[in-house]
């Protein structure tokens, strides 16, 4: 599988990383309700010392974390 981190759409920052319809057990999501980047370009949006993390190439993006679906949870309780 292929990660595709970001890319700048106008003003609009873009990425592609697994989500609920990828996965029906783990995918990643946001984890802060706010956005914040900082791109190599110049770009920058929201707070990123607060709301963001670096990446190995020395950008920033909104924090990730991973999530466990709730139905597959509750299914391996039933078990």
């Amino acid at each position: 599988m292929k990660i595709y981190l970001y890319r700048k759409y106008l003003n609009k920052v873009k990425y592609i990383l697994p989500d609920i319809a990828d996965n029906k057990i783990l995918f990643i999501r946001s984890n802060v309700t706010k956005s914040a980047y900082r791109l190599k370009n110049g770009f920058t949006r929201g707070n990123v010392e607060r709301d963001a993390n670096e990446l190995p190439n020395g950008e920033w993006m909104t924090t990730q974390s991973f999530w466990i679906d709730s139905n597959y949870v509750l299914s391996q309780i039933k078990l």
